[in-house]
């Protein structure tokens, strides 16, 4: 049975008693997991937060609640997040996750009839009518997964990304050191609490703490695995009991590619701080790549000035810098600074995420078709599976073409556009477009954004 639950002026809690963490299984308390959607009320209009609720009658139950218009928004695509989205003739979410309720990848289902999809993207704002909220992208438990933060009430809507249990790695994912630096900009947000797609309990904003300090020292150790279906085994953390505030609980799929932190950690020390050693190592390294570095041109750009605050981020190697070269020209390395880290660090904001995210996208279809391919030549042979990846090593797609309509989208004080190129064993440089020259697309683009920035 359907019930509600203000947890807020204007916000509604939806949920079924049938799985609650008490026998009445009604209670805003920390226990087991439920199933939640959550109904926002503005002047002129109202949010559905996900339909999370498997049970019948969830948009005749919003409508018993308020006579204003109801529209639904995804946190992500995930099957257990679109229940009775067929009831919907418009659905709004982040372009990263369309192809999930397409049923392309685990956990999804094909949506039949597929609503008028509308994108959001991160630094959108929804208006309800006197009732702002900010759509919040951080990819991670997938590549589209948002949250939504209510400015009224302080209260932040986090869907399956903020909350005491993340199933990571599924369904395309960002390594977790990113994730991880992307939840550290939620400190910055006004919010009190937090609630969850799969708990009732509001979470204080001190819970980021806990999920970074278990993800960052607790998984590097973690043995438990956990088995999923058409996903395989998957490592687990779990801190804490459920009827704790400060519970987490994590699933996370090793074979999530490009996670550096957990790989690397296991692969060369079990000790997760770094040794004096090592940090001696990282000095002289980043000494001699500073060094190293040859600016060709300048012509005044560099350094930005006081004024720039806000970076249009472009290109294949913006969020996936490349830090060693193809087969033993790899390195193996603790963790590392990306382009896009490195501009967030030093304070900038990179107002382009969504487009990053669908380039990770793109990415992760084409590594998964490269993997298929090389395990297709290995069934004839361990060393034939080798020698297909010495052969024809893994290529980076080319990144979206870019328009005047993106750039119009994402405007920003100074723009950066990342070229990206790969070499090592296995795979020489060439004098081509597209390796030793530029190709069509990155002059088109460059083109484009110098007719748009100055910088």
């Amino acid at each position: 049975m359907l019930f509600h639950a203000q947890v807020a002026e204007g916000i509604f809690l939806i949920s079924s008693d049938i799985s609650g963490p008490d026998s009445d299984g009604r209670s805003l308390k920390p226990g087991r997991a439920t199933a939640n959607s959550y109904l926002v009320i503005g002047e002129d209009k109202a949010l559905l937060f996900d339909m999370a609720v498997n049970e019948p009658g969830l948009a005749a139950y919003t409508r018993s609640l308020t006579d204003r218009p109801v529209f639904p928004v995804l946190s992500h695509g995930h099957i257990d997040h679109v229940y009775h989205l067929e009831d919907f003739s418009e659905a709004w979410l982040h372009r990263g996750d369309i192809p999930l309720l397409k049923g392309k990848g685990i956990g999804t289902r094909k949506i039949k009839p597929l609503p008028v999809i509308h994108e959001l993207a991160d630094g959108d704002t929804i208006d309800l009518g006197g009732r702002l909220l900010d759509v919040i992208h951080i990819p991670g438990h997938t590549m589209g997964s948002i949250l939504l933060l209510d400015r009224n009430t302080k209260v932040l809507l986090s869907g399956d990304t903020f909350t005491r249990r993340l199933l990571y790695g599924i369904s395309g994912t960002v390594p977790l050191d990113e994730f991880c630096n992307r939840l550290r900009l939620l400190e910055n947000a006004p919010f009190d609490y937090a609630y969850s797609a799969h708990d009732r309990c509001p979470l204080p904003k001190g819970h980021l703490h806990t999920m970074i300090d278990a993800i960052e020292h607790d998984l590097p150790h973690a043995k438990r695995k956990l088995f999923i279906p058409f996903a395989g085994k998957l490592l687990c953390l779990t801190r804490g009991g459920e009827t704790e505030l400060d519970y987490f609980d994590m699933a996370y799929w090793k074979k999530a590619r490009g996670n550096i932190m957990i790989h690397n950690n296991r692969m060369a020390t079990s000790d997760p701080l770094p040794s004096t050693r090592e940090k001696a190592n990282r000095e002289t390294s980043t000494r001699i790549a500073e060094e190293g570095i040859v600016l060709l041109e300048n012509k005044g750009v560099l350094p930005f000035d006081s004024g720039v605050r806000t970076i249009a981020l472009y290109g294949s190697g913006a969020r996936h810098t490349i830090k060693g070269g193809t087969g033993s020209g790899d390195v193996n390395v603790r963790d590392y600074v990306t382009v896009e880290q490195g501009l967030l660090n030093s304070g900038y904001s990179v107002v382009t995420g969504e487009v990053l995210a669908e380039y990770d996208g793109i990415l992760q279809n084409a590594r998964l078709i490269y993997d298929a391919s090389v395990r297709e030549r290995a069934k004839a042979g361990a060393f034939a599976g080798l020698i297909a990846m010495m052969s024809n090593p893994f290529i980076p797609p080319v990144f979206p073409g870019l328009t005047e309509e993106v750039l119009c989208r994402h405007p920003a004080d100074a723009a950066v556009y990342v070229l990206s190129r790969n070499s090592g064993e296995g795979a020489d440089r060439r004098a081509v477009p597209g390796d030793y020259y530029l190709s069509e697309q990155e002059i088109s683009d460059i083109t484009l954004l110098a007719g748009q920035y100055q910088k």
